[in-house]
């Protein structure tokens, strides 16, 4: 009786022994999905991000290119207007800025 009773016990530790395994293995495979799903959901937050950023930057470009524009389009009319200024003009301005580094150095 008390042989079947200690085979009984024995046999219960074993069970126990192979469930503790079973769970430990279990554990290890959930720990490693959860792992991984992890990882898998930081990749796509990270590009998510990323391709917000780059929508981001691109708006940003088109609009700073709508902004330039006025800009631009003023320096070159500017460009143009000096560009065309008669010859009697030019020679008028040169000789008015001679004049004037003349008179500031001459009356030293």
């Amino acid at each position: 009786m008390a042989l079947d009773a200690l085979q009984e016990i024995r046999k219960a530790e074993e069970e126990a022994e192979e469930i503790i395994k079973a769970a430990k293995i279990e554990e290890k495979n959930i720990i490693t999905k959860a792992n991984q799903e992890a990882l898998k959901k930081c990749d796509e937050i990270i590009c998510k991000a990323k391709n917000q950023g780059d929508n981001l930057i691109k708006n940003a470009e088109k609009q700073g290119e709508k902004d330039i524009e006025p800009v631009l389009e003023k320096g070159e009319s500017e460009k143009l207007e000096i560009l065309n200024t008669s010859e009697d003009k030019k020679v008028k301005a040169v000789k008015e800025i001679m004049e004037r580094i003349v008179n500031i150095h001459g009356n030293s």
